[in-house]
């Protein structure tokens, strides 16, 4: 049988590091003023040439003072939060891109409106980086994430361990298909909508068919966006091997409709994605 190779699409993750404490978010904070505001560089990785820019937002947190509840001294007047947006700068394309949100983490910590933010009891203090990518492998994104830290002055050690807490929240990979083969895949009774009435007789948990023949501009294109999304009970019921909640999609992109057949994203994608939020049935 031969096997298609896949592709990444779309990956989302909160990353958590703890090992130097606030560290990290206190050389983010001395960078952005070392560069008024920002700092940006190149560096190579694997062979490809890669652009980052260090940023500055303001925060939702709750200025904690002079010291956190922890008991180590803060020492900025601002509460601030940071972003790493990193791009290939071999991809004219420009898809293959990521950014990570930096926000701090400590015990006690609480949102400007004095809500409590949920920390891992054995977190004392550290980052959490929110990860939004497409279009790179998946194993990738954490050395990236060290190498795009360097260039721009930050020890890039502060990234080595991951805490057992961080958690990815989307993934996917995809295949792309002729539109004119692709037909069976979103028929009425093809494999996505089969993989929608799985255990049909069952009437708890959860599982979600989307069929959708039209874009957002009511122009037809059969099989538009159609998606199964299963919790993984109906995940084992179709692939017993597999547990994770996934969701099964056959879709175009927007602008799909009005492009010419020999452009390649003209044709849909077939695309499996992981579907955290589907882990409670």
């Amino acid at each position: 049988m031969q096997l298609l190779e896949t592709a990444p699409h779309e990956f989302a993750a909160h990353f958590l590091f703890d090992e130097y404490g606030l560290d990290p978010f206190f050389a983010c904070d001395r960078r952005i003023k070392d560069g008024d505001g920002s700092q940006r560089a190149k560096f190579e990785f694997e062979g490809e040439s890669w652009q980052v820019t260090l940023s500055y937002r303001d925060s939702g947190l709750e200025h904690p003072g002079e010291q956190l509840p922890t008991g180590t001294d803060f020492g900025l007047a601002e509460m601030r939060e940071f972003d790493l947006s990193v791009e290939s700068g071999d991809d004219v394309v420009g898809e293959r891109s990521f950014h990570a949100h930096i926000a701090p983490r400590w015990q006690g910590m609480r949102s400007e409106g004095g809500n409590e933010i949920c920390v891992p009891d054995d977190l004392d203090e550290g980052v959490n980086l929110h990860v939004q990518g497409s279009n790179i492998e998946f194993n990738r994104y954490h050395l990236l994430i060290q190498n795009a830290a360097r260039a721009v002055g930050i020890n890039s050690r502060y990234f080595d361990e991951l805490h057992d807490f961080s958690t990815i929240l989307d993934a996917e990979r995809y295949v792309r298909v002729d539109k004119n083969e692709s037909g069976p895949v979103h028929s009425r009774d093809g494999p996505i909508a089969q993989l929608g009435h799985l255990l049909e007789n069952d009437r708890t948990g959860r599982r979600k068919l989307v069929q959708y023949d039209s874009d957002e501009h009511a122009r037809d294109r059969p099989g538009y966006y159609h998606t199964a999304t299963l919790g993984p009970r109906r995940v084992r019921e179709a692939f017993p091997s597999h547990e994770l909640p996934k969701e099964v999609k056959h879709y175009y992109a927007k602008q799909a409709v009005s492009l010419d057949n020999n452009r390649s994203i003209a044709h849909p994608k077939v695309g499996v994605s992981y579907q955290r939020s589907f882990w409670k049935e």
